[in-house]
């Protein structure tokens, strides 16, 4: 057994040794709910475009969807659903970075989560686009008309990442104020 113990130690001793001799970075992982969440909210959307292995497929025919419907003045969703851990998010951020998604006016990227406030929302999208968060104290009107005054006459894509929401009568209300433009996703 002690011999078991020592090549054991011996071997952390190499893995300890490597990490100094490549200069391998420790980085601090998420541990709690909130830093997952902090983690997965910054994605900012004008990268470069994502490789994704193994799902071509899928990405192209949301991106067909996508583009087939520019033009039409009616909103529209396509749902990516799937078990956590799936590839959703990192599907959808390949759409989104796609050279071919440029030709929209306006884009944004919107995280969700279960905690969906509709005036969080819209403010999000109107920071993205504006650059400026608008104040936390205005009310759900003034950003309506704000959000108006940005998409009206415009094609649009807009990603809402981790959506939990089942309640469709809160999803109706944001796609009722996303009519101003032409297109949102």
């Amino acid at each position: 057994m002690s011999d078991k113990m020592r090549n054991i130690r011996a071997m952390l001793d190499k893995i300890v040794e490597d990490q100094t001799k490549f200069r391998f970075l420790t980085l601090p992982t998420p541990t709690s709910q909130d830093s997952k969440k902090k983690w997965r909210e910054t994605f900012i959307g004008d990268r470069d475009e994502i490789e994704v292995i193994g799902r071509e497929r899928e990405k192209k025919d949301i991106l067909t969807k996508v583009l087939q419907k520019n033009g039409e003045k009616e909103s529209f969703i396509i749902p990516v659903v799937g078990l956590g851990g799936m590839g959703k998010t990192t599907l959808a951020k390949a759409v989104y970075t796609d050279k071919e998604t440029n030709m929209f006016d306006v884009k944004a990227w919107v995280h969700v989560s279960m905690d969906f406030q509709l005036n969080k929302i819209v403010s999000a999208i109107i920071s993205q686009v504006e650059g400026s968060t608008p104040a936390n104290d205005v009310d759900l009107q003034y950003l309506k008309s704000q959000l108006d005054r940005i998409l009206h006459g415009k094609i649009y894509l807009i990603v809402l990442d981790d959506l939990w929401e089942e309640e469709r009568s809160k999803l109706e209300d944001l796609m009722n104020m996303l009519q101003s433009g032409m297109k949102d996703c």
